[in-house]
């Protein structure tokens, strides 16, 4: 039972659903670069994509209480990281 209830939409939106298991695709690379021999310096780069479908959309098609469609969302996201290493 719901005591609170925050949720708002606009008036062409019918209903959303977010999937409880979504499977991911991650893809990754790096660089090295040496800068003397206790140090290191790190360039990487990172790529994460939903293979299935992570939200669900429901939306009128026209005004309201016409047909509806509806719109399937697949999450995406890059990153690049730089790092440093040393020896003690």
């Amino acid at each position: 039972m719901k005591l609170v209830n925050k949720t708002t939409y606009g008036i062409d939106r019918y209903g959303f659903k977010t999937n409880p298991v979504v499977l991911d695709l991650h893809l990754g690379a790096g660089i090295s670069f040496v800068t003397s021999d206790n140090a290191r310096i790190f360039l990487l780069y990172d790529y994460s994509s939903d293979l299935t479908h992570a939200y669900k959309e429901e939306l009128y098609w026209g005004a309201p209480n016409e047909l509806i469609r509806t719109r399937f969302y697949q999450l995406k996201t890059s990153s690049i990281s730089l790092g440093f290493q040393w020896a003690l």
